[in-house]
């Protein structure tokens, strides 16, 4: 990464930070979209957290007639608006919030827009092609790990 360090001296961590924030292009803002304004997207959309990493959520999506009348601090579109907001705001990663039946249906519509890495909440195992990444996000062994591990400290 072309970084030099100096002998007893160690890097210059200024200098480190801007090489990480320059091999992560961490000076141009993503913009991802979340897919289901159900609990989860709520959630969501709700975290400020995305904006210290320069993430931006374009738009959120759903199917519910009445959650798309909602009010949230992004636009919540219909999905047949799906292509044209990847498209304004070159979006290459979604969240997928959506029931287990409506996953890989979504998955699927997510991919054909050009979608090309996908967080997945689902408790579903998506297929998509090799060159799509996707990130299953399952509570579960998690907590499973910390509540086992909190009760046999010893």
């Amino acid at each position: 990464f072309k970084i030099s360090g100096h002998k007893k001296g160690g890097y210059n961590i200024d200098e480190i930070l801007e090489k990480i924030n320059e091999i992560f292009e961490k000076h141009v803002t993503d913009h991802i979209i979340i897919v289901g304004s159900g609990n989860i997207g709520e959630a969501l959309i709700k975290y400020t957290g995305f904006e210290k990493h320069n993430i931006k959520i374009a738009a959120l999506f759903d199917i519910d007639p009445v959650k798309l009348k909602r009010k949230y601090n992004v636009p919540i579109y219909r999905m047949d608006m799906l292509q044209e907001v990847i498209t304004m705001y070159k979006v290459s990663t979604a969240v997928l919030a959506v029931p287990a039946i409506a996953a890989q249906e979504v998955c699927h519509e997510l991919v054909n827009c050009g979608i090309t890495g996908i967080m997945n909440f689902s408790p579903v195992i998506l297929k998509t092609p090799e060159s799509v990444n996707v990130y299953n996000i399952d509570m579960i062994p998690v907590l499973e790990a910390l509540i086992y591990h909190s009760n046999n400290k010893s």
